[in-house]
């Protein structure tokens, strides 16, 4: 909270650049900011150098823009990257909630749940990222990038400073291999019937990672 405040406070300037796609392919979205950065120390009065940093998918953004810099020697003039919790080996989202997702979507019909899987998983950025997913152009993406962003490395001619969201006291989520993670048993309204999604945590014995019906008649009412 009050971050840009603080810094402006603090005497620096800060510019947000935001997306009008930002689920769009990470490469794209590095090439607006390699652009950007270009302008940045353009428009620049002093020899400050400056500070570039992303959160998330921006911090793949920010990565790949100045590593890709570097490697086609384009002076970037910054002394500083900082990775906010930002997926550098990749999203984990649970296989089983994806189904989910994908089932209270198209199955159901739900409305939020075709906004999260179209504005979510179903996106070139989110299929980049993701270790382990369900739709069809997925891991054909993901093998892309990885081959993209392994060839230019990390930025190296600046400071890198990494800082992930965590638990603060290091224990891990508290369910095992295999174990219920959503239990959905719903009757909407007047329907007559009910909806069931169930979702399971992967172990290595081949177990159901989720389970969804719909409709489930419901009679004698």
């Amino acid at each position: 909270y009050d971050l840009i405040e603080d810094l402006r406070t603090n005497g620096y300037d800060v510019i947000l650049l935001d997306f009008a796609n930002g689920a769009d392919y990470v490469q794209n979205n590095a090439m607006l900011l390699v652009e950007l950065i270009n302008k940045v120390n353009d428009y620049k009065t002093t020899d400050e150098t400056i500070v570039v940093g992303g959160a998330s998918m921006g911090g793949q953004v920010t990565r790949y823009a100045l590593a890709y810099m570097e490697k086609n020697n384009m002076p970037h003039c910054a002394r500083m990257y900082i990775s906010m919790d930002s997926p550098h080996k990749g999203a984990n989202i649970p296989l089983g909630l994806q189904h989910a997702f994908k089932f209270f979507a198209e199955d159901v019909g739900l409305e939020p749940a075709q906004n999260l899987l179209n504005l979510m998983l179903n996106r070139p950025a989110s299929k980049q990222l993701m270790v382990y997913q369900i739709m069809p152009d997925g891991l054909t993406l993901r093998n892309q990038y990885i081959n993209d962003i392994s060839l230019l490395g990390y930025p190296e001619k600046l400071r890198k400073i990494g800082v992930a969201n965590g638990r603060q006291n290091a224990v891990g989520l508290d369910f095992s291999a295999g174990d219920q993670l959503i239990w959905w048993n719903v009757c909407p309204l007047l329907c007559g019937c009910r909806i069931l999604g169930h979702v399971w945590s992967i172990n290595n014995f081949g177990n159901i990672i989720f389970s969804g019906k719909f409709p489930v008649i419901i009679s004698g009412w």
